[in-house]
């Protein structure tokens, strides 16, 4: 009914979230921390780019400074090609969560080397500006929706590992419900981030300026949804 699916925005999800914190700060020091290393590392020794990245991102770091205006059959090609590329990463975060949760760790850390590496590369090419406000605009929130896929992921693994009080399989029931939850969250973020990225990110004709205030106020509304809705209701049951 509408009655539950409103709910389930209003009270579950963003509860949800909030139970498994201790998940989701784990997941984003996982995505950090890597970026920060593989920032670090290309800035000093720029051949390492190929260590952390992958041959066909390498080949890309030139294009982020000719950005081309796309028409409207191209923007609906790449909007669909964005949703598939992120959705894989996300659900690799949280599925290999099944591995104990060590899947889920690789995948934050590996995504995160890249990302930092990548941003040291483009930086030696003098296509820091380009880059960083190609991906201002969607880069917060898809960020966000694939720490949130991990904390999933690592929901499900710690469950597996220590189930607490009660028996394993049912631990295994409730992390199963916080995670699905949080996916189904992690859905519509990406969702949203394949549209921005398609649409507006590559876009010549809206300035950086509004690209990094739109980028901003997403991921802003995006943290406050979470941390805030539904903080003042009792905890509610799956709908």
């Amino acid at each position: 009914s509408m009655r539950k699916f409103l709910r389930f925005f209003s009270h579950w999800l963003p509860q949800t979230f909030r139970r498994c914190k201790a998940h989701v700060i784990a997941a984003t020091l996982m995505l950090l921390l890597p970026a920060i290393a593989g920032y670090v590392a290309v800035s000093a020794a720029p051949a390492l780019i190929r260590v952390f990245a992958p041959p066909q991102f390498v080949e890309l770091i030139d294009q982020y400074g000719r950005i081309d205006q796309r028409g409207a059959g191209e923007m609906s090609a790449y909007t669909t090609f964005y949703i598939i590329n992120n959705v894989t990463v996300s659900f690799l975060a949280f599925t290999s969560g099944l591995l104990l949760g060590l899947g889920s760790f690789y995948h934050l850390v590996k995504n995160g080397a890249i990302l930092g590496a990548m941003l040291a590369a483009v930086g030696q090419a003098g296509a820091t500006r380009p880059f960083v406000s190609f991906i201002s605009a969607h880069g917060g929130i898809e960020m966000f929706a694939i720490v949130l896929a991990g904390a999933a992921g690592l929901r499900i693994g710690t469950a597996m590992i220590n189930p607490g009080e009660v028996s394993r399989g049912r631990a295994l029931i409730e992390a199963g419900i916080d995670a699905g939850t949080i996916m189904f969250g992690v859905i519509l973020m990406l969702l949203i981030a394949a549209g921005v990225e398609a649409w507006i990110s590559p876009s010549p004709n809206i300035p950086d300026v509004a690209k990094w205030i739109l980028g901003l106020l997403i991921l802003s509304s995006v943290i406050a949804y979470y941390c805030v809705v539904g903080r003042a209701s009792p905890a509610q049951p799956p709908p």
